[in-house]
């Protein structure tokens, strides 16, 4: 039910880097971390966890997807879209990689203002 987080970059200026924090899983909506990897996250703290923005933007770089439609492939509705399901998908993900780099670029840019 819980993870812990240490800021390796502060995209507001508002953390220090090396800040270590408790999240909890809340389970009523995406994200739900539940492996070591890279995140961006956007949240704040509740009751000494830190609380994910339910069904927000935080994303790990791994599957940088958002549950934004632009960011969800449509499920297939026949056996042929199921054979192309693998190749939409994967545009998808090339789309939301490209998406989190640009947010980044973005973020890092107003900070330094």
């Amino acid at each position: 039910m819980t993870f812990k987080i240490k800021v390796t970059e502060s995209l507001d200026g508002g953390d220090s880097v090396g800040n270590i924090y408790i999240g909890k899983n809340w389970k009523y909506c995406h994200p739900y971390v539940e492996k070591i990897g890279k995140w961006i996250v956007y949240g704040n703290m509740e009751n000494g966890f830190l609380r994910l923005n339910m069904c927000g933007i935080s994303r790990g770089f791994d599957e940088p997807s958002t549950l934004t439609p632009e960011h969800t492939p449509p499920p297939p509705k026949s056996t042929n879209e199921q054979i192309d399901f693998k190749k939409i998908r994967e545009g998808y993900f090339v789309k939301s990689k490209k998406d989190l780099e640009l947010e980044i670029i973005a973020l890092r840019k107003k900070r330094d203002e």
